[in-house]
C-alpha cells in the first residue's frame, strides 16, 4: 500500500511538473497581470464602482508574492520542484484564494461572482489535470474562508447571491475542461501533422539516398571491373616477363663463356 501511495504521489508530481513546463509563459503573463492589475483594480473598485470591500494590504501582498515568478525562465533547472510548488501556492493564495475571499467580503456581488467564475475557468484551463484542479480550488476555498473568518469572526451567510454563485460553478468548471480538452486535441493534431511531415521527409531522404547510391554504384562497378582487368593484365604481363627472363638466363651464361 505504501508503494502504491508513493507511486501515485510520484506520478502526480510528474504531472504537476509537466503542467508547470507547459504553463511557463502563462506564469510570467499571469504575474505581470497580477502586478499591474492589483493596484489598477483597487483604484477602480474604490473610486469608480465603489464596491463594499477592498483591501490594499492584500493587493500589495499579491504584488510582492508574484515578483519571484516574473523571472521564472532564468532559474536553474535543479530548482524546478521548488518553483512548481511556489507556483501552486501562488495560485491558491493570490489568485483563487484572493478572488474567493473578496467574493465573500463583498457579499457575493455580481462583479465578484463574475470574477470568481472567470477565475475558476482560468484555473481549469491552466491546470487541466483533475486532481490538481480539485486540490487547488478546495484549498483556495478553505484559504478564503480562513481569511474571511479572521477578518469578520464569522462565516459567509447563505443567501440568494450565494446560490446563484454556486449554480455558476459547474458551468465554469465544465467550460474550462472543454476548452482545455479542445486545446489538447489541437496540440495532439499539430504534433501528428509534424510527425507525418517528418516521416514524409524521411521517406524522401531515403529515396534520394537510394537514388544517389544507385547512380554512384554504377560507375564504381565499372571502375572495379576496369581495375580487375588492369590487375589481370599486369599479372599476365608479369608472368610473360618472368618467362622471358627465365628463357634468356641460360643463353646469357653461354654467351659469357
Amino acid at each position: 500500500m505504501t508503494r502504491n501511495i508513493r507511486s501515485t504521489l510520484k506520478r502526480w508530481k510528474e504531472s504537476l511538473e509537466n503542467t508547470y513546463d507547459k504553463s511557463e509563459f502563462n506564469i510570467v503573463a499571469g504575474s505581470w497581470i497580477s502586478l499591474i492589475g492589483s493596484p489598477l483594480y483597487y483604484i477602480i473598485n474604490t473610486q469608480i464602482t465603489n464596491l463594499e470591500y477592498e483591501n490594499i494590504y492584500y493587493r500589495v501582498f499579491n504584488m510582492l508574492f508574484c515578483l519571484p515568478l516574473l523571472s521564472v525562465r532564468f532559474y536553474p533547472r535543479k530548482y524546478q520542484s521548488l518553483i512548481t510548488l511556489y507556483w501552486y501556492i501562488w495560485i491558491v493564495v493570490t489568485v483563487a484564494g484572493f478572488f474567493t475571499f473578496m467574493t465573500f467580503m463583498n457579499d457575493f456581488s455580481v462583479a465578484w461572482i463574475v470574477a470568481e467564475t472567470i477565475m475558476i475557468f482560468i484555473v481549469v484551463m491552466l491546470l487541466g489535470e483533475l486532481k490538481s484542479i480539485i486540490v487547488v480550488l478546495l484549498s483556495s476555498v478553505f484559504f478564503g474562508l480562513f481569511i474571511y473568518f479572521l477578518r469578520t469572526n464569522s462565516l459567509p451567510e447563505i443567501n440568494r447571491q450565494f446560490i446563484e454563485f454556486v449554480s455558476l460553478l459547474p458551468v465554469a468548471f465544465i467550460c474550462g475542461f472543454l476548452f482545455h480538452f479542445n486545446s489538447k486535441k489541437g496540440e495532439i493534431r499539430v504534433q501528428k501533422q509534424i510527425q507525418a511531415e517528418l516521416e514524409e521527409k524521411n521517406k524522401l531522404l531515403k529515396a534520394l539516398a537510394g537514388s544517389i547510391a544507385h547512380e554512384v554504384r554504377n560507375p564504381l562497378n565499372t571502375i572495379n571491373i576496369i581495375n580487375s582487368q588492369i590487375n589481370d593484365s599486369l599479372r599476365n604481363l608479369d608472368n610473360e616477363i618472368m618467362e622471358i627472363v627465365n628463357k634468356a638466363g641460360p643463353l646469357g651464361k653461354g654467351d659469357d663463356k
